[in-house]
């Protein structure tokens, strides 16, 4: 038995993830038990012969809702980082990574992942009029309802960040009528 400290829905939702439309429970599941935004890396063979294909799949911790009722071996589930090999090979993997074998493992009417991810581009501009354009057209928009505010990687040479994220924030939050 496993003994859970919450037994209902639970969900992770990274800091640069806001929602800006209604949802509910219903809405969010969608009648599944697991729902997740897809990251992925190929094998390092495949990365050296073509001709292979491996795909290693899992959980980006940007968004993550999990029905802790009815979700089985629970104690597999892991969001370590680290090397995950499948039998064409094996790859190094970020945060979340280590949840390659719990999707794996599910059932398909178990799992849906998120759908979109569409950068705003001219959308962005007309959404948020108060945020320069350049960095408002790489917000992405997830089902309507979920805007990730796309930072950059520290080893993008575009970063992102030159527009204060405090900034970003400040215009965000009077957007939606926070402050």
């Amino acid at each position: 038995n496993e003994n859970l400290c919450h037994n209902g829905v639970f969900v992770n939702i990274d800091a640069d993830m806001l929602l800006v439309n209604h949802t509910d429970i219903n809405d969010l599941m969608r009648g599944r038990a697991f729902r997740w935004l897809p990251q992925h890396r190929g094998c390092g063979i495949a990365r050296q012969d073509r001709n292979v294909e491996c795909d290693i799949r899992y959980a980006w911790n940007t968004i993550l809702a999990m029905d802790l009722s009815v979700l089985p071996n629970l104690d597999e589930f892991s969001m370590d980082c680290g090397k995950v090999c499948v039998w064409e090979g094996c790859d190094a993997v970020d945060t979340g990574g280590k949840s390659h074998w719990f999707i794996s493992s599910l059932p398909e009417e178990m799992k849906e992942r998120f759908y979109g991810g569409e950068f705003m581009r001219e959308r962005g501009e007309r959404m948020f009029p108060t945020i320069p354009a350049w960095r408002s057209s790489v917000f992405e928009l997830y089902e309507e309802k979920w805007l990730h505010v796309r930072n950059g990687g520290h080893s993008d040479p575009e970063n992102l960040n030159r527009f204060d994220n405090g900034q970003i924030c400040e215009h965000l939050m009077k957007q939606f009528e926070v402050i």
